[in-house]
């Protein structure tokens, strides 16, 4: 399975062609994530994009802390164990 370029990721106004926004990886690299054209959702959905290295990062963390003490949590609360590694498995490719 291939990794995702390193975050953190930056957006650029402009884009890679002039118009919309681009998306882009480690400023070492600037490796080009996504190029959005110009539409309504535009801007929401390149900060989106953008902070999704660090979201996934926030939910393996959420899972690291539930899973030190998924035992002692109530039946109810182990529900959004479930929750968080199927969103994880989402981001990363693999079947929930």
């Amino acid at each position: 399975m291939t990794q995702p370029t390193p975050g953190p990721w930056k957006i650029i106004f402009g884009g890679f062609e002039g118009d919309g926004y681009a998306v882009i990886g480690s400023p070492h690299q600037n490796h080009p994530i996504a190029n959005l054209e110009p539409q309504g959702y535009t801007a929401a959905n390149a900060r989106l994009i953008a902070a999704a290295p660090e979201m996934l990062q926030a939910l393996r963390d959420v899972s690291d802390a539930y899973q030190s003490m998924f035992d002692a949590m109530p039946v109810a609360w182990q529900t959004f164990d479930h929750i968080v590694s199927d969103a994880i498995k989402a981001a990363t490719g693999e079947a929930p």
